[in-house]
């Protein structure tokens, strides 16, 4: 299974959500986990694109909280290092890259 998330902590804390389940499915949250690999741009390709600046917005404090809690709390973060590089790479930028479907 393939998941298509946002260039952005946010839609990696989702792509995450189905990737290591979540904790209200009671006892055991694997049971219903999906392995999930991680379709579309990543933080650190995006520079290389060389998009104009109406393509990104502005990184929130909340795209900061999330980045920050997934790399000091999440177990899977902490086991897989293209995850933790990615939200270490996303933390260092002012502004996150926004795509469309057209």
């Amino acid at each position: 299974m393939f998941g298509l998330c946002d260039c952005n902590p946010f839609g990696l804390s989702i792509l995450l959500t189905y990737r290591r389940a979540s904790s209200k499915f009671g006892a055991d949250p694997t049971r219903y986990s999906v392995d999930i690999k991680w379709l579309g741009f990543r933080p650190s390709q995006v520079p290389a694109l060389n998009l104009d600046k109406s393509a990104f917005q502005p990184m929130t404090a909340t795209d900061n909280t999330i980045a920050s809690n997934l790399l000091a709390a999440d177990k899977y973060v902490a086991k897989n290092d293209l995850y933790k590089r990615e939200l270490q790479v996303s933390e260092r930028y002012t502004r996150h890259y926004i795509h469309h479907v057209m």
